[in-house]
C-alpha cells in the first residue's frame, strides 16, 4: 500500500469511527434526555436523508472537484459542528429543547457532508493505486468501512457509558480533524 493510500485509509477510518461515535451519542442522549424514541428516530432519519437528497448529485460533483479538497473540507464541518455542539452540552448553555435542535442540525450536517465525503472516497481510490491494485484497494476499503462500523458503535456505547456526551462529541469533533490533518498530506497524482 502506498503513503497516498494510506493517507486516505487512515482519514476514511477516523472518519468512519467518528461518525458511529457521534450517532450512538446521538442516540443515547435524546433517548435519556428526552425519553423519546419518536424525537430519536427523527433525528436519525434526518441524519440519513441528505444521502438519499444528495447522493445523485454528490458523485458528480466528485468528478468535478478536487475529491481531496472535499473529502478534507466535508471532514472540517463535521468536526467544527459537533465541537459547538460538545461545547453547548458541556457547558449547560442551552436549554434541553435548543440542544435537541442542535443535534438536528448537526445530524443534517453530518449527513450532506457525508453524502459528498463517500463517493469523493471511492473516485479518489483509482487515482491513487495502480490498475493491477484496483480490486485489492477497494476491497480493503470496504472491509475496513464495516470494521469501522462495528467498532465505533461499540466503543461509541462503551465512552458515552465512561465520558459522557460532551467528551464523547469532544473526541468525535478531535477525529474529524485528525482525520482532515492526515488528508492532507497525500499527494495527487493520478496512477495508472
Amino acid at each position: 500500500m502506498n503513503k497516498n493510500i494510506l493517507l486516505l485509509w487512515q482519514g476514511q477510518l477516523v472518519s468512519q469511527l467518528g461518525m458511529q461515535a457521534y450517532t450512538i451519542a446521538m442516540m443515547f442522549w435524546l433517548m435519556e434526555n428526552t425519553n423519546s424514541s419518536i424525537l430519536m428516530s427523527l433525528v436519525l432519519t434526518l441524519s440519513i436523508l441528505p444521502n438519499v437528497l444528495f447522493g445523485p448529485i454528490a458523485g458528480v460533483i466528485a468528478d468535478r472537484l478536487s475529491r481531496k479538497k472535499i473529502i478534507i473540507v466535508t471532514d472540517l464541518i463535521r468536526g467544527f459542528a459537533v465541537f459547538i455542539l460538545s461545547l453547548l452540552i458541556f457547558s449547560n448553555y442551552g436549554s434541553q429543547s435548543l440542544i435537541v435542535v442542535l443535534f438536528a442540525a448537526v445530524s443534517v450536517i453530518n449527513g450532506i457532508s457525508r453524502a459528498f465525503f463517500q463517493p469523493a472516497i471511492d473516485a479518489f481510490i483509482p487515482d491513487l493505486v495502480s490498475t493491477k491494485n484496483l480490486p485489492k484497494t477497494v476491497a480493503f476499503f470496504q472491509s475496513s468501512t464495516q470494521f469501522a462500523t462495528i467498532i465505533g458503535q461499540a466503543l461509541g456505547g462503551l465512552l458515552y457509558r465512561v465520558l459522557g456526551a460532551p467528551l464523547l462529541l469532544l473526541l468525535d469533533s478531535i477525529s474529524y480533524f485528525l482525520s482532515a490533518f492526515s488528508e492532507s498530506f497525500i499527494k495527487h497524482d493520478v496512477i495508472k
